[in-house]
């Protein structure tokens, strides 16, 4: 299975030729974008338009939030993991997170830093 891969202490930038872990590859995603209701109050009208400026696919969700796919691919760095287990015990305490793109794919963050 493919997951996008981060590291903590490296969370904010991506380097080319430069990955998280050994056998990462390059690729281009399209992130979701999602947005709380208040987004379409009157007087947000600027950041509405921004929004669908740069977004496609744009549908409110049934909780009320606003949730469109950006337009604008995203390079990022997947792994190919076939045992998690495996994978935690040679990186470490690593976070797994729901996808949050349109390929689908889990992130996984090796958190070897401290963030907030």
């Amino acid at each position: 299975m493919k997951y996008i891969v981060k590291r903590t202490s490296n969370y904010c930038s991506f380097e080319e030729g430069n990955p998280p872990v050994e056998n990462a590859k390059m690729e281009y995603i399209h992130q979701y974008d999602t947005r709380t209701p208040i987004i379409k109050q009157k007087g947000r009208e600027n950041i509405w338009k921004q929004f669908v400026e740069r977004n496609r696919n744009i549908v409110q969700l049934p909780n009320g939030n606003w949730r469109g796919i950006e337009k604008e691919a995203e390079q990022v760095w997947v792994v190919e993991v076939d045992d998690l287990l495996s994978f935690v015990d040679k990186h470490g305490q690593c976070i797994l997170s729901e996808p949050d793109c349109e390929e689908g794919y889990y992130e996984i963050e090796i958190y070897d830093d401290y963030r907030e």
